[in-house]
This record gives structure tokens, sequence and C-alpha cells, in this order.
């Protein structure tokens, strides 16, 4: 199955997904912070259903409204009917009866609203979900029924955490309300595109196509994905990914950008202090360009890749023992970002193989270097950003400018560049190569003549 609008495709291999629900929980977790927001705003409903309706335990009945611009890629695709506020009646009716029969003791039922459409919601579907509810009138294990608007458009993830913390689900079509559906462990009422009328599933009985005894033989090899759209086509692109590994025994594989971190050490410190140069790279700059690193790359992408550290050096003793552990804690203290799969550091580096680990570091996406030829080569070999110890600022404060190339030149293009960041430095490739063809830098950049 592909969702999309704009002539974009997405991967939501349902049926793959459906069969490992539980294994699926298990193994994605949202982080604690996002939950901690969410049960924030369903206790303050929790909090009002109690003063209105009595201190029973609330069942809460995620719904999540899908409108803007997916209506409309609806219609271009022939769906001329769409879920409309008679849908969302009819299923909190039936959600209602359903809820109030199950059971044996006596619950409020809240309805916690999200949408992408939060005017629509609050102006029209909210007083006919007030009315449905009235309608219905006390049943006796029905202790209250309240209606709330709890969504915040400036907040994806939370609203998502929200819905899915509850205990059922209504939702009409859409990645982001499927995946809130998925992540619950009770009744779902779905719009049916296909019949325009109403389809209730139990999350632990649906049907699925992609089942047991008829699978394709798969030679072993790689699963993986290009990733595009929002949040929850992400969310199910990768989910995808990982469903297909488990039932064909292949490999998920996550597009990860990888970042060479050469070390230069050993004799090389010497020789800097000879030359009078007293203060190198240090942990400090290390921690610092990682952490550069990791703004820039969470900043700049449009999807959530996970980055990999490979670190190389002279002295592998030094960079496993003081140098690995002080990534992970500049790793750790970055937390995890929206568009960061996951980040980790490796030291891959081999002392005996030089060549072997200029082709790796040379071979990465992005580069962070202290000094030396070596690595400023392999710097010179990746096509990214690249972090640049600056020694002419020696014990100032470090600065990171922008992009691509040797230390050498940075004085002259970027002397003017701020400091606040620290003492490292990112220089354009462009700019550079110009200086290399010949003409001269000036603090303002290569003066080039007129006519080049």
């Amino acid at each position: 199955m592909t969702v999309g609008g704009n002539n974009k495709k997405y991967i939501v291999l349902v049926d793959a997904i459906v069969p490992l629900v539980g294994e699926l929980k298990k193994e994605f977790k949202y982080q604690p912070m996002y939950i901690h927001k969410a049960q924030d705003r369903l206790q303050h409903a929790r909090a009002i259903m109690n003063d209105e309706h009595g201190n029973r335990e609330p069942l809460f009945v995620a719904v999540h409204v899908r409108r803007t611009d997916y209506t409309g890629y609806l219609r271009s695709g022939g769906v001329t009917m769409t879920a409309d506020i008679n849908y969302y009646r009819h299923a909190v009716a039936w959600m209602l009866r359903k809820l109030t029969s199950d059971s044996e003791s006596s619950h409020n039922i809240a309805f916690i609203l999200a949408s992408d459409d939060q005017v629509w919601c609050e102006t029209k579907l909210l007083p006919e979900i007030q009315e449905e509810i009235q309608s219905f009138g006390n049943e006796t294990n029905l202790g209250g029924s309240s209606v709330f608007y709890l969504g915040e458009k400036e907040t994806p993830v939370v609203d998502l955490v929200m819905l899915s913390s509850c205990n059922h689900s209504i939702i009409s079509y859409g990645t982001y309300g499927l995946w809130s559906a998925l992540m619950v462990n009770g009744w779902t009422v779905v719009y049916d595109i296909l019949l325009t009328l109403v389809k209730i599933k139990r999350q632990n009985e649906i049907n699925t196509i992609f089942l047991h005894e008829d699978k394709p033989t798969c030679p072993k090899g790689v699963v993986t994905v290009i990733d595009g759209g929002r949040l929850c086509n992400k969310i199910f692109e990768y989910v995808s990914v990982w469903a297909l590994s488990r039932s064909y025994g292949l490999v998920p594989y996550v597009p990860t950008l990888f970042v060479g971190v050469h070390v230069r050490r050993a004799d090389y410190i010497g020789y800097l202090r000879s030359g009078g140069v007293t203060t190198a790279a240090d942990i400090n700059y290390y921690r610092h360009a990682v952490a550069w690193m990791l703004r820039k790359l969470t900043s700049d992408s449009a999807s959530s890749h996970n980055i990999a550290f490979i670190i190389a050096s002279d002295d592998d003793v030094w960079c496993k023992k003081k140098l690995l552990p002080e990534i992970k804690k500049e790793i750790s203290l970055f937390g995890n970002q929206i568009k960061l799969g996951g980040s980790s550091v490796l030291y891959l580096g081999i002392k005996t193989t030089p060549v072997v680990d200029l082709v790796m570091l040379s071979s990465c996406n992005h580069s962070i270097i202290a000094y030396g030829t070596y690595g400023v080569w392999s710097a010179l070999m990746a096509n990214g950003w690249t972090v640049v110890y600056d020694m002419a600022v020696k014990n100032k404060p470090k600065a990171v400018k922008k992009m691509n190339v040797p230390m050498e030149f940075s004085k002259h293009l970027h002397k003017n560049a701020p400091r606040e960041a620290g003492r490292s430095i990112v220089l354009e490739w462009g700019d550079v190569a110009q200086g290399l063809k010949g003409y001269p830098l000036t603090k303002d950049g290569p003066r080039i003549p007129s006519g080049s």
C-alpha cells in the first residue's frame, strides 16, 4: 500500500506490520519527554471529568481528524465522499454503546480530539459530538461523557503520543491516525473509503492479507527505504522496513550519515609546541565539533537519519579511553531530535593500515579534523561539511563558520567570522577553489579580476 499527495508516494506496508503489532509496541517506544507532556494533557481532561461526572476511572477515546490537504488528495484520486460530521457522530455513538455494554463497571468516557484543522473541529465538530453524547443519555455503566480538543498543531509529536496513550480510537484516514490506532490496545473505528461506511475493527483481530503459509521465498539480503513525507509517513516507512526484515530474515538498513573524525596526536603535538602552539586540539574541541555537527545535520536535513561518528587516529589508546566516552556524553546531552534517528561513535581506525583508514575517512559524508595533511586530505575528498581546528585563535573562544576545507585558508576567508561557538572553523570549498586558481586571498575573500 502506498499513500501520498502531490505525486509523492510513501510506503505503508500495513499487512506486514499488523501481525507483528505486539512485538512492535515493545520495539518502538516514545521518548519520556513526550510521554510526560501527553499525560499532562490527559490528566487535565481527567480532572475536569471527575469534577463534572464524579470520581471514576476514565476511558479515553482518541479521535484523529485528518483534513486540510488530504481531503483534496482523496478527491484527486476519485474519492468523492470523505469523513464528515455524520461519520464522527456515528462513530462516537457506536463507541458509547460498545464501551457501556462491554464494561461491568461504571466509567467516565472522554473523547480526545486532535487534528490538522483545529478551527473546523472546535467550531463544527465539537458541538455535534456534544449533541451526540447528550442524545445517548445516561446509561447504567456510563458515569459521564465529555469531548475535549487537546491537540496543538505546533506539537505534532506530543499529539501523536497523546492519541496513542488512549484506550480506544476513532480515525478517518492517513498514516498519522493509523499509527496512533496501532499503538492503542482497544477498539478502533475506521472510515471505509471504499464503501463510504464505517468499519469497526479490534486491533488484535484485524484480518491481514500478508500472512503465513504462502510467503514468497527471498534470498538473504538488505531491505531499506528512502524516506519522505511528514512525521507518520516516516514512521511507517521505517516500521515497514522493520516488519519486512522480521518476516523474511532480511537485514534492515536505515540511511546513515557518516562523519569522519581524524585525531592527529603522537609526534605532531610536540611539533606544534616546538613552533609555539601551546594549545592543541583537546577533548573540548572534539566535543564542541560533534555538537556543532549534530545541530547542523539535524537542522539541514528534511528527513531523519542515523548519524555515525567514525574515528581514526595515530593514538588509538587515547581515543578509546579518553575521547570516545566524552563524545558519547555529548551525543547523550544533545538528546533525541525529531530529525535524528540515532547517533553513535565508533573507533574503526587500525594503526597498521593507514591507507585503509584514509579511504574510510574520505568515504564519509562530513568531516571533523584537527591539523596535519592526513586529515586535510580526507576532508578534501569528502563532499560535505568540515569542522577544522583553528590554531590562529589559540585560547580565544571558538568559531564555527561555513563549509569544507583546510585550515590554511581559514584566517584569510573568515578573518571576521564570529567567535561565539568555539575554536573551530568551517569553510566554503567554492571560495577556496577560487583562491587555488591563483586569485589573491584578502580578508574579504578572493580578489577576482574583472572579466574572469
